[in-house]
């Protein structure tokens, strides 16, 4: 284990990028939960059509992770982080100008995929900072994406109070994503400077106890997706839109 005061400098800028990246994806998030109630509002959708494009995000998400792994494997996190965060802080604008229920599915399905690569792809990135960097920082990483959620729905509930649409909100968001994510590009590490994976890492017995993580993150994300949890998952953020959307559409009693 490398203590901090013999930590390379540019092994601690990789960590401020990644850092940086994993902020921009809690923001992304956080922000789009916030305002799910006024893209529902805004198309007049019932409850069952808002679920439909719900869906279509974890769809696309699952879509994204799926293909993920062989992207990374064959162009590196280098060469995918800028590209992909880029495009999912872009295809966050989308949602907001849909004129339908169909095109607001497609919009969120080409959003979750591009969600679902970026949330591989940082992790990727992420891992190849802790091997660097020698010692078990990946809890840290995990903890800026949680200070990102709580900071993009803080921005979407300043919007949301200040009377102004989705489609500001996620412009706003989009920039500060654009911005922050060119400078994350520039702090990653370079490609000679990642330690190759050990044999451990590669060793196929792995995948007994990748698959049991799978299963066992799988039981802890249906467990948050219970409504009354007020979790972030699908299911949760499904119930905070009819949450939203029916305050709003109660009357204030007038004094």
């Amino acid at each position: 284990m490398t203590s901090p005061s013999t930590v390379p400098p540019a092994v601690r800028r990789g960590r401020l990028a990644v850092c940086l990246l994993f902020g921009l994806y809690g923001v992304i998030l956080g922000t789009w939960t916030a305002r799910i109630p006024a893209v529902k509002q805004g198309l007049g959708l019932s409850d069952g059509q808002l679920s439909l494009g719900l869906l279509a995000f974890a769809a696309g998400a699952i879509i994204g992770m799926q293909a993920a792994g062989r992207l990374v494997d064959r162009y590196g996190t280098g060469r995918l982080l800028l590209p992909v965060a880029l495009a999912d802080g872009a295809l966050l604008v989308s949602p907001a100008y849909a004129p339908s229920l169909a095109v607001l599915a497609a919009c969120l399905l080409a959003f979750g995929i591009t969600h679902g690569l970026l949330n591989i792809t940082m992790n990727a990135a992420a891992v190849e900072v802790q091997r660097a960097r020698q010692a078990p920082i990946m809890s840290s990483f995990h903890a800026v994406y949680s200070v990102g959620g709580f900071l993009g729905a803080a921005v979407g509930g300043v919007f949301a109070y200040a009377e102004l649409g989705a489609a500001p909100t996620f412009l706003a968001v989009a920039l500060v994503v654009a911005v922050t994510a060119v400078a994350a590009a520039r702090l990653r590490l370079a490609p000679a400077e990642v330690p190759a994976a050990e044999a451990a890492e590669r060793a196929p017995g792995g995948l007994r106890g990748v698959t049991f993580l799978g299963v066992l993150v799988f039981c802890c994300l249906v467990g948050e997706g219970r409504p009354r949890t007020g979790a972030r998952c699908t299911c949760a953020t499904a119930w905070a839109a009819r949450r939203g959307s029916r305050r709003r559409r109660t009357p204030r009693s007038r004094s």
